[in-house]
């Protein structure tokens, strides 16, 4: 998704530029400076940010695996903590983290409005395609209308497929497929 006031770096860690200040994740921490000034404003640890996003109100939302800071210093094993895949918004002009809300693995905000996505796995998925794997979906995803208040769930969508892309744009969610296109349109604020 491209958006004018904001650039992400592919391949790389996540960072957003917009209104004068540049939000950047290293691994460890998600920072924010003064772009004028190269100032730094706050940092907030967390690692695993995947993504950054901000909505029409300036505030700071991302997508993250909240993985253990064991990670940054050994080899990922069974015995290093699972990742919580979330969403959590942060307040831009102090860092405070608002809400933090668990299960999410993707984020998008427009305007006012803010959307999260989710993939459920069924453990018996992987059993059932050995046998019969006409009878299976492709995936479960939901996508979520969050409120920007506190994080909980307003309604959610099912699609028992995987969406190539999602961009979303105000009160509107398209969802790309392989040959289709759908438009999700939230009548609630």
């Amino acid at each position: 998704m491209h958006r004018d006031d904001s650039e992400a770096v592919k391949d790389g860690e996540p960072m957003l530029e917009t209104g004068g200040k540049l939000y950047f994740a290293d691994g460890a921490f998600l920072s924010a400076f003064q772009i004028s000034t190269g100032q730094a404003l706050w940092r907030v640890p967390n690692v695993g940010i995947r993504k950054i996003e901000i909505d029409g109100d300036g505030n700071v939302y991302v997508a993250t695996a909240n993985l253990s800071v064991d990670t940054l210093s050994y080899a990922i094993t069974e015995h290093t903590d699972p990742a919580t895949a979330s969403v959590m918004k942060i307040d831009a002009a102090t860092g405070k983290v608002l809400w933090n809300a668990q299960k999410y693995q993707d984020v998008w905000a427009s305007g006012k409005d803010v959307y999260a996505f989710r993939e459920i796995i069924n453990p018996n998925d992987a059993m059932e395609r050995v046998f019969d794997s006409r009878n299976v979906p492709e995936a479960r995803t939901k996508i979520y209308k969050l409120s920007r208040g506190s994080g909980e769930p307003i309604w959610e969508w099912y699609q028992p497929r995987r969406p190539r892309h999602v961009i979303a744009s105000h009160k509107d969610v398209a969802l790309i497929f392989p040959t289709e296109l759908q438009v999700i349109h939230s009548m609630a604020w």
